[in-house]
């Protein structure tokens, strides 16, 4: 059942106290605005991080994450930041916040399933937005400025009147403050810097992604794309930093882990991901995931927006 509307929490665990609002708008497309602090000592929330693009503002205090070794930190101590966090796999991450210290961010959920239904693939500079959705833990800086924060405090404040009329007030400045954010991006050039090559790759990772390139030889890959393995693969290499097969490989893998959060079997999860023995699948898995396909359903109950 898909989520719509606005979504409460109060004091979400032990000694973090305030509140958390989320607001549900088209499919794949969230905001979460949390006003926190922590009570008696330093506190940590933990879990996987589904795959998504947010944009991070940071209204008071500071937002700390922790991917591994990756630490991203955004101050807002002197006056509010921002940041673009891109996500493209289910993460293990950790949130911490200091005692005493008043919290105050707005996060923009920008899932993939809404990119997928907003037609954005069939415009020329999609390429730009289908690249941050690849990178994996990106983090980039961003600046806030009096538009940016007017934006944010419309999509914060709750108003009187109509409640349709209110969230599809919040939406459309949901979607003015992604573009606010998102024009800061150096990716996004003129459509004229776009080389065929950059054409042709954008086209062929979207192919990848549909899943229309799943049973086909690189031979068969090149051919579609009109042109050799050697020049193909030298062009996506230089894009995505890794080979077509292997790209191909890792995007199989995230579909398994998809599954597997819904419930399929771990042998269904194997073949969904092209492998007719269910141990190689384990061990490819684990290699990416850092788990064992068994025990993702374990932690499915973790899985969380962060």
């Amino acid at each position: 059942m898909k989520k719509t509307g606005v979504f409460k929490i109060e004091n979400p665990q032990a000694n973090l106290n305030g509140e958390i609002t989320i607001h549900y708008f088209r499919n794949g497309l969230m905001t979460k605005y949390a006003d926190l602090t922590a009570g008696q000592s330093d506190l940590s929330d933990e879990g996987i991080f589904a795959p998504g693009i947010r944009l991070i503002i940071t209204l008071q205090g500071r937002t700390e994450l922790q991917f591994g070794e990756q630490v991203v930190k955004l101050n807002a101590q002197k006056r509010p930041v921002a940041a673009l966090l891109s996500v493209t796999k289910p993460t293990w991450g950790i949130k911490r916040f200091t005692l005493g210290e008043k919290q105050r961010e707005l996060v923009i959920f920008i899932e993939p399933e809404w990119v997928d239904n907003s037609g954005f693939n069939q415009l020329i500079d999609f390429s730009y937005f289908s690249l941050l959705q690849q990178a994996h833990l990106q983090f980039s800086l961003l600046f806030t400025n009096k538009r940016i924060l007017a934006l944010v405090e419309s999509l914060i404040r709750v108003e009187p009147g109509s409640v349709l009329l209110q969230h599809l007030r919040k939406e459309s400045n949901c979607l003015a403050l992604m573009v606010e954010l998102l024009s800061q991006l150096p990716s996004f050039k003129p459509v004229a810097d776009l080389s065929p090559e950059q054409q042709r790759i954008e086209q062929l990772t979207q192919m990848l992604l549909s899943g229309e390139m799943d049973n086909q030889t690189l031979g068969q890959i090149a051919k579609t794309m009109h042109t050799n393995v050697t020049t193909l693969q030298t062009h996506f290499k230089r894009i995505h930093g890794t080979s077509i097969m292997n790209y191909l490989r890792q995007i199989k893998l995230e579909r398994s882990y998809k599954a597997l959060l819904r419930g399929v079997s771990v042998n269904r999860a194997a073949e969904m991901a092209g492998y007719t023995n269910p141990d190689n699948f384990t061990t490819a898995f684990r290699r990416y995931f850092k788990i064992v396909p068994s025990k993702v359903k374990k932690e499915s109950s973790l899985l969380f927006i962060g």
